[in-house]
């Protein structure tokens, strides 16, 4: 396995969901290559961030002040919710987490004019696993988590995924694609 020294960076928005859902509930697929005669090219996920596109509590559909939490999962195949294996290090598909602390604030009237303030990142923190190879699907899921108003929310979510480019063996694909399909190489 080399560098080809070649980069790719992913970047969107994913569709509005709701809040509370698990973290499963609606993956979305962001890169699919499937060139069956180029087993030999893979991609190494170097660094993402996952953040609210909403800036207003009340564009939330929040109306108390609240604090929520924004978890994301990148996945090299497709992950079924039940049993639940949201949020799982053991899962060799699961190669990425995040979780974002968010503090949001509601409108408030000041001076008789309406005035809403933000919604602001108070922590962040994102694990990625040091061995691991994506040869065709990288799929993002994310969750947005919180009490009281905030458990009828809706949010929509921006990305951006920074790969750097492999070159793998033929031998390289076999063992990084059935460990890309869940497979457990340890037994």
């Amino acid at each position: 396995m080399k560098r080809t020294g070649q980069t790719l960076t992913l970047s969107g928005q994913l569709p509005t969901l709701p809040a509370g859902k698990d973290i499963l509930f609606a993956p979305q697929s962001i890169l699919e290559y499937g060139n069956v005669l180029d087993i030999n090219r893979a991609w190494k996920v170097v660094s993402y961030r996952v953040w609210l596109a909403e800036r207003e509590g009340a564009a939330l559909g929040l109306t108390d002040e609240s604090m929520l939490t924004l978890y994301s999962q990148l996945n090299t195949d497709t992950i079924q919710a039940v049993p639940h294996l949201g949020n799982n290090a053991e899962i060799n598909r699961s190669i990425a987490w995040s979780n974002t602390l968010y503090n949001c604030t509601v409108p408030v009237y000041k001076t008789g004019s309406y005035s809403n303030s933000g919604v602001g990142i108070v922590n962040q923190s994102y694990f990625i696993k040091p061995e691991h190879i994506v040869q065709n699907n990288l799929i993002l899921a994310t969750q947005l988590q919180g009490g009281g108003s905030a458990e009828n929310a809706t949010y929509t979510c921006n990305y951006i995924i920074y790969l750097e480019e492999y070159e793998i063996s033929s031998n390289e694909s076999i063992i990084f694609n059935v460990k890309s399909k869940g497979q457990d190489l340890s037994s």
